[in-house]
């Protein structure tokens, strides 16, 4: 089974700015065997969310976890002095490593009711106090604090609901002037993706001009829409080696296995769709256009 999990995904090159010497410490290895009366996601097997921080840290459920949530914040340049709007939230880790190394305020929110406890508590351990602030929100009617978060990350925030919908939502929460963070997946109208979007639970991804467009017609100066999608891939197979490896030579029993290679087959789909050119993954900074005046005035 290891040796089938293991070739699923070829062996990458490092993306840059990976070395071993660069990357934060890794949590210890989490057992796969999931702990009686441990939280599920909604809609998937009760082993997903261990088989999850296993592969990307605890808390987290995207490939580099916490060095990559740091990346994509980089842009907005998040302090104890502002807070943060986060969209998509997960089971906690990037709000939590949000408050704990940049010491921003953070104001998450999450969709599934699952992850929304999980990332409550994950918090709650981390004795992070006020700094966090864990709510939910629905795709189909998203509702956020008006003008109250000074930047925005959304992490995915399309994968249940529209742009139409989910980004007004997002631009009205933010203050005047703030920047906004969104990592999407795009694809081509024509793209083969039944099977992937019912592995993935999720809405047909827009495509790259649309989204690009959207955020404009709200009053965004785009600044940057760069293509993520070969780190985002090497990042996938970098966390699959490393489950792999801390497994070491033990064979684990069906039960322990299984839910293991559900995963490995449902980021398999994604990772063929990226390298086929298919699925994309982009990520957008942008500015309120009220920054963009002050500055050239």
């Amino acid at each position: 089974m290891l040796a089938s999990v293991t070739g699923l995904f070829r062996r990458p090159r490092k993306p840059p700015g990976t070395a071993e010497a660069q990357r934060p410490d890794r949590a210890p290895p989490v057992p796969l065997a999931m702990p009686t009366g441990a939280p599920a996601r909604q809609g998937c097997p009760p082993e997903w969310m261990t088989v999850a921080d296993a592969l990307w840290g605890t808390g987290f459920d995207m490939p580099g976890g916490e060095e990559e949530v740091l990346r994509l914040a980089a842009p907005l340049g998040l302090s104890a002095a502002c807070s943060v709007l986060l969209v998509g939230c997960g089971a906690g880790g990037p709000a939590r490593c949000l408050a704990e190394r940049l010491e921003t305020w953070v104001h998450g929110f999450e969709h599934d009711p699952t992850l929304l406890a999980a990332a409550a508590r994950h918090c709650a351990a981390a004795g992070l106090g006020r700094r966090t602030r864990i709510e939910a929100w629905e795709p189909d009617a998203p509702r956020f604090p008006a003008r109250a978060s000074h930047h925005g990350l959304a992490l995915e925030p399309l994968r249940h609901g529209t742009a139409a919908l989910v980004l007004p939502a997002v631009a009205a929460a933010l203050r005047p002037g703030g920047g906004l963070v969104l990592v999407e997946v795009v694809a081509e109208a024509a793209a083969p993706l039944a099977e992937w979007l019912r592995s993935e639970r999720r809405e047909s991804p827009p495509t790259e001009a649309a989204l690009t467009e959207a955020l404009e017609e709200l009053g965004f100066d785009v600044r940057v829409v760069e293509d993520v999608t070969e780190r985002h891939v090497q990042l996938m197979v970098r966390g699959w080696r490393d489950l792999v490896e801390a497994m070491g030579g033990e064979r684990p029993t069906p039960s322990r296995a299984a839910p293991v290679v559900r995963e490995a087959e449902r980021w398999l789909r994604r990772a063929r769709l990226m390298r086929s050119g298919h699925v994309r993954l982009m990520r957008w900074h942008a500015l309120g256009r009220e920054a963009t005046q002050s500055v050239i005035g």
